[in-house]
Parts: structure tokens; sequence; C-alpha cells
């Protein structure tokens, strides 16, 4: 009986978890990243503090590049030249840009705070 009901709890608290976190964003992202630019065309965003930036491609739901970036740096995200820059200096992604393909820029500030329910009741 003690076992069935171990099994039981450890089942609803996986449960519990997994759903808790299902509407925390896309996949790959930290909680607290918002979309700050999106589209097919070329992405243009200009960091309004210091904090993490993520360029997204929305079809594959992938992050192809995570970077910190400093209040007033640029990013450019340009699917038809292949090439993402943060203030004019090129960006390595994990994949090829596709001009066909929507992407997405989001951000993170770096003073916003992890929330976690059982961290922080």
């Amino acid at each position: 009986m003690r076992q069935q009901t171990a099994a039981l709890l450890f089942v609803a608290a996986t449960m519990f978890l997994s759903i808790g976190c299902a509407g925390d964003g896309p996949k790959g992202l930290p909680h607290g990243a918002v979309v700050v630019a999106e589209g097919s065309g070329p992405l243009v965003f200009t960091a309004p503090d210091k904090g993490a930036l993520y360029v997204r491609d929305s079809r594959a739901d992938k992050t192809l590049l995570q970077s910190p970036v400093d209040k007033g740096q640029r990013i450019e995200v340009d699917p038809i030249g292949n090439r993402v820059t943060l203030d004019g200096r090129q960006l390595n992604t994990t994949a090829p840009l596709d001009p066909k393909v929507s992407y997405q820029i989001y951000m993170k500030l770096a003073e916003q705070r992890e929330y976690h329910p059982m961290m922080n009741p």
C-alpha cells in the first residue's frame, strides 16, 4: 500500500510540475523573455537596458542565437544576407537563416529575476 501511495504521489507531482512549466513560453527560452521583434524581413532592435537577446526560428521552434546585450546595443537579423549583427559585429548562429522563415527576437532584462513558486512562495 505504501509503494502504491508513493508511486501515486510521484506521478501527481510530475504531472503538476510539467503542467506548471508548460505555459512558460517557447522551448529553450528563460521565463520572462518577451518578443521584441518578429517577421521574415530584416529585423532591427535596440536594447532598452542590459539583458540577454535570443533569436528564434519560429518554423523550427528553436533558438539560433543567444547573446548578452548592454543598454543601447542594436541587433540586426538579416535573413536575406544570412547574418545577425550586434552593433555591426557579426554573431554566429546555430543554423543558416532562410528568407522564407519568420524569425523572432526575444529579450530578457538582466534585472528581471526568475520566478519559481517552489523557490519564491
